[in-house]
């Protein structure tokens, strides 16, 4: 690491403190600042968007005030009496594109236009039909709701029927009459311009559906940004917290907001967060100029005071070096003013003093040291460096290892091992060296086995630390001590030790060893003791029978040893014992008394007769009941057999019922599906008629008052727009029953006819276009014309629609979107494939081998019986005489293959019937 000077140390000490001071001075002030400053900017946000939202509100409430003297006049008047002042209002131009009277069924009584109008269109709007309008709804549903209710009903934005346009809308109650007042939105949103945020921020509003209508300010991509993702959007619309920040085209904004009560559009205000923020930008450049002018003024007073600091130091710093050096003479230099430097300077004449001292102290000490270690006879000590050359060798070593001093010392162990006898031994020995050299720490006292001159091994103890050499390198000691022979006496107790317990522990029987003399205490127990007992040797040495709650009775241990004391030894006596976890164990003992040494021993060996004593019981009592449980197990299955064989034919029974319940609800999806189709077509005809109904009046009264040719060529097209339009409904009509008609028969019966494989899939389409019309999943058929068929359509329309409610149902989970493909094409001559396929989440390959089963569903007690498939392959096998297949990978979609016969067997009307 480079070294600097005090003078520079001092400087950058100076630099540092006065950096840091300001550095949490500055962060402080930021940390404290700049929050307060974002909260303010989102405090004007929000009152933003309550001014804009006060103004909306007022602007609405004086649109309903002019609307409120029309709406009380046509309660009472006629249409004809109220076309001027409907025509006065929207002549204004200021608030209204168009006013109109509507009856009590929503039909257009009269209409306001001003002078630029096509008085002739306007006069053709009347008698329109106005109930299907969502405004007009709204307010027949308040009417319900509340009769007395005189509240006025606003709508979003809208398609005006009457002028084409995106408007907005207000209704009110008039009597059993509505008023109905339309004004473009424009109208509205130019009264958030006087709005002023700040020259940064800006005012948003924006529908309920998210789309941005104006601004306060004139940025292009703000009015019409799509704001239906927006975090804020949605918690204002919703009425929940607002986030802390919102990012729009990569700006991070301060938002605030609010929502109009009559038309819920939504207030978004918002103001530049961060470093695009004016006063964001100016707090934090004040603290950074004032942590730059601190820097300059610490850097200009740093040198001056550090310069007046490091003179006394440097003269402090001289008088040490020469000290290092050997030089202990004093100086008379001056020191300064500063007591800790003359304090420093006064300690290091001391320290002069002292070393001199110590030097003469330690020329002693070595003396002493060295005739100590020569003079000791029992532990050889040896010197090394870190290199492994021998500094000092004792007599001691000499005699232990049969070297002589002087041909061991100054030897490197890398030219001649010596006692470690060979390169290996010298190279554990170094690291060994250096380790402790890194470390500090000694190591020993630890055996080794190292080699004498004359090749024997030698056992030592030895010891080996550090001290400090004459130069900068550590002086490695090493202290050894024979153990040779106590090692060989060890060696020989451990063998006879070791096969002793070996032959003991190897006993398959379990033995245990007490002490007579102690109260029969355990001395040892064998593993088979262990295993049997479940106590460890460990738990038990040193307690006898009683205290480790051995025996079950008590009184058996007292017959135990009264017998042992008597006689010496027992043969098989039997007694219950305990395990350590409270089981009872039957035993049978025999135990002999033995003197080993000056022991008394007791060997005791047991053998568990539990599961023998409990197997003859109970083969006892299983001859006694066996013939008994016989008979009671026989009468046992045969009721078992009478309950299962009525519980099966009632399983058959509900099958049956179930197939046939959910053939029903096929059937009643038909009805459904006829209704929903046919009424567009003759609601369709009903209006053509209703509406050439009141052309044929309005007719006749111009024929009583004067009929032009024009008014003729008028009533001549009339009728025949009517008659077209309900030429084509009713023809539609009749092409649906038809349809239905044959889809019905087909359904409902077993009869055989031919027929073309893309005429039943037409017609089966048909029946589910409602069902399939409220769904996103799209249907393509790739059958070609010309398959002829003479086969059963019941059963094929069945198949086609369970495998296409199959696929609604499962296919598309959590999909936005999804396709079911119908293709058929010719084999053979004689057979067809056709197949119903879809690219939604598959079917996992666990479940493949099951869905054909009866009562399989994964959708069970969410509409799911699990017939629908077990019914197609059924009618598939049995009726059709054909054969069904699935290919199914997850995610990817599945396919449902048909392969069926051109001509169908022969079958009867019961058998497509047969779950």
């Amino acid at each position: 690491m480079r070294s600097i000077s005090l003078r520079t140390s001092l400087v950058l000490l100076l630099a540092a403190a006065t950096v840091l001071t300001f550095l949490v001075v500055g962060t402080s002030i930021l940390l404290v600042r700049l929050p307060q400053v974002e909260q303010r900017s989102r405090t004007q946000a929000q009152l933003a968007a309550e001014n804009v939202q006060r103004l909306l509100d007022r602007f609405m409430e004086g649109v309903e005030g002019q609307l409120q003297p029309l709406a009380r006049l046509a309660g009472q008047g006629s249409a004809a009496s109220l076309q001027a002042h409907l025509d006065a209002l929207v002549a204004e131009g200021s608030v209204f594109d168009a006013v109109s009277l509507l009856d009590e069924e929503g039909k257009v009584l009269a209409t306001g236009h001003d002078d630029s109008s096509d008085k002739r269109f306007m006069k053709n709007l009347e008698g329109m039909d106005f109930a299907g309008n969502s405004l007009f709804q709204a307010l027949q549903a308040q009417r319900r709701a509340s009769p007395q209710s005189r509240q006025t009903v606003w709508s979003d934005r809208y398609l005006s029927v009457l002028s084409g346009q995106i408007n907005v809308g207000v209704a009110l109650p008039a009597g059993r009459r509505t008023v109905v007042g339309e004004m473009p939105p424009e109208r509205l949103l130019r009264l958030i311009s006087g709005v002023q945020l700040s020259d940064e921020g800006a005012v948003v509003v924006i529908d309920r559906r998210g789309r941005g209508l104006a601004t306060t300010q004139p940025i292009p991509q703000l009015p019409f940004h799509d704001y239906s993702d927006s975090s804020t959007f949605k918690a204002i619309l919703q009425g929940g917290a607002l986030p802390v920040y919102e990012v729009i085209n990569g700006q991070s904004l301060l938002v605030g907001g609010t929502r109009t009560e009559k038309l819920g559009w939504v207030i978004a205000a918002g103001v530049p967060a961060g470093l695009s923020n004016y006063s964001y930008r100016v707090t934090l450049l004040l603290v950074l100029g004032g942590f730059a002018g601190a820097m300059l003024i610490s850097l200009a007073l740093a040198p001056l005071w550090a310069a007046r600091m490091s003179q006394p130091f440097r003269l402090l710093a001289e008088r040490a070096h020469r000290i290092a050096r050997g030089d202990f003479s004093r100086t008379d230099a001056r020191i300064g003013s500063i007591r800790e430097f003359g304090l420093l300077s006064e300690d290091l004449d001391g320290m002069a003093d002292a070393i001199l001292q110590r030097e003469a102290a330690m020329q002693r000490g070595e003396q002493r040291m060295k005739a100590t270690l020569e003079s000791t006879p029992a532990v050889a000590i040896q010197w090394f460096d870190i290199e492994g050359r021998v500094l000092y060798w004792n007599q001691a070593s000499t005699e232990l290892y049969g070297f002589d001093a002087q041909e061991a010392m100054h030897t490197r162990l890398d030219d001649h091992p010596l006692m470690f006898g060979n390169a290996a031994g010298v190279a554990g020995f170094l690291a060994a060296l250096r380790d402790i050299g890194r470390t500090g720490l000694a190591v020993g006292p630890v055996e080794y086995e190292l080699t004498h001159k004359d090749g024997h091994s030698v056992h030592v103890l030895a010891s080996t630390f550090c001290i400090p050499g004459e130069t900068e390198q550590p002086v490695f000691v090493c202290m050894d001590i024979d153990i040779t022979q106590r090692k060989q006496a060890e060696a020989a107790l451990r063998n006879n030790e070791l096969k002793l317990e070996t032959i003991f522990n190897a006993s398959p029987a379990p033995m245990s060893v007490s002490d007579v003399r102690r109260a029969y205490r355990i001395v040892t127990v064998n593993h088979s003791w262990e295993t049997l007992f479940g106590r460890s040797r460990e738990a038990v040495v040193g307690l006898s029978g009683a205290e480790i709650n051995h025996w079950l009775d008590d009184s058996d241990r007292v017959r135990f040893l009264a017998l042992v004391q008597g006689q010496g030894q027992v043969q098989d006596f039997e007694a219950w014992c305990r395990s350590s976890d409270g089981r009872a164990i039957l035993c049978s003992i025999s135990a002999l008394v033995t003197e080993i040494g000056e022991e008394r021993l007791l060997l005791m060996m047991t053998v568990d007769i539990t599961d023998r004593r409990r197997i003859e019981l109970e083969i006892h009592q299983l001859n006694v009941a066996l013939e008994q449980r016989v008979e009671q197990r026989t009468e046992e299955l045969r009721l078992a057999n009478l309950k299962l064989t009525e519980t099966v034919d009632t399983l058959t029974f509900a099958q049956a019922q179930l197939v046939e319940a959910e053939k029903l609800a096929a059937l009643g999806n038909l009805v459904a599906g006829v209704a929903h189709e046919l009424n567009t077509p003759i609601g369709n005809g009903l209006m053509a008629i209703s509406t050439l109904d009141e052309r044929l009046k309005e007719f006749r009264r111009i024929a009583k008052e004067g009929m032009t040719y024009s008014d003729l060529q008028r009533f001549t097209e009339a009728v025949e727009m009517a008659c077209s339009i309900s030429m084509r409904n009713l023809q539609r009509a009749a092409t649906l029953v038809s349809s239905f008609k044959q889809v019905a028969v087909d359904q409902t019966s077993s009869q055989r006819r031919r027929f073309e494989l893309l005429e039943v899939v037409d017609e089966v389409l048909l029946t589910l276009q409602p069902t399939l019309r409220k769904t996103p999943w799209r249907v393509e058929v790739r059958v070609p014309q010309g398959l002829a068929l003479d086969s059963y359509p019941g059963a094929l329309g069945q198949v086609l629609t369970n495998l296409i409610a199959n696929a609604v149902a499962h296919a598309f989970d959590d999909r936005a979107s999804g396709t079911i493909t119908i293709t058929g094409a010719a084999v053979s001559d004689t057979e067809i494939l056709f197949s119903i396929g879809d690219d939604g989440q598959g079917i996992p390959e666990a479940l493949q081998k099951k869905i054909f089963e009866p009562f399989f569903t994964t959708k069970m007690g969410q509409g799911g019986t699990g017939l629908g498939l077990h019914i197609v392959f059924n009618a598939v096998t049995r009726v059709l005489g054909g054969q069904i297949n699935l290919r199914s990978t997850l995610r990817q979609g599945s396919v449902f293959e048909v392969r069926m016969p051109r001509v169908a067997p022969g079958s009867e009307a019961a058998r497509a019937q047969e779950p």
